[in-house]
């Protein structure tokens, strides 16, 4: 009998960003079948992470029709300039399968999702990132364990996902704009996997 290939999940945060890479590094683990490798580079651009994912992706024969994911995280941080970068690579990464994970203004806003559907507007990433130790005590980017902590709260954090994108919309924001904010697409991985996991590898 064959060994059984493992899904590929491959992803792309900004810079040296552990926050993502550690509560990816805890779902992964925490579902069989998976692989998890962090793209090549440190780049912190939407541009030049995509590029950086695409290069990783050649190298370990990525293959989206074998169930392989390709995640790139970005923070928008309510940043207009940013908006004409999503923009430009959009058709790019969907060329290349990547899923754009956009966090509005920030990763952590996910975090926030699993204690409250109504948290709030932020402006800025340092902002929410200061109030996190009211919903996680002695919070901290490096913070590890944080996935294992909320795991219990993930179906609420989904709903209250995307409940705030609904809102968003129903507010006139266009989506992958510096305004549709407070939002969040992490709650998309959990149908990524889903779906990955569905495809027979043998």
């Amino acid at each position: 009998m064959r060994r059984k290939r493992n899904h590929l999940v491959i992803f792309v945060a900004e810079g040296r960003n552990e926050t993502e890479k550690l509560y990816l590094r805890d779902l992964i683990q925490d579902n069989d079948g998976f692989t998890l490798k962090k793209a090549y580079g440190s780049a912190t651009d939407p541009e030049g992470m995509v590029k950086n994912l695409i290069n990783t992706m050649k190298d370990f024969d990525f293959d989206a029709k074998k169930g392989d994911l390709a995640l790139c995280f970005i923070d928008f941080d309510c940043n207009k300039k940013k908006e004409k970068q999503i923009q430009e690579i959009l058709k790019l990464a969907e060329k290349k399968n990547i899923n754009l994970i956009i966090s509005n203004p920030c990763f952590e806003l996910w975090f926030i999702c699993h204690f409250t559907g109504n948290p709030n507007n932020y402006s800025q990433s340092k902002d929410l990132i200061r109030d996190m130790p009211q919903y996680i005590k002695g919070y901290a980017k490096s913070k590890s364990g944080i996935y294992y902590l909320l795991k219990d709260k993930t179906d609420t954090a989904i709903h209250n996902a995307k409940n705030l994108m609904k809102r968003a919309k129903s507010n006139g924001y266009s989506i992958h704009t510096a305004d549709f904010s407070p939002a969040t697409d992490v709650f998309k991985i959990f149908k990524l996997l889903e779906e990955s996991r569905r495809i027979d590898l043998d």
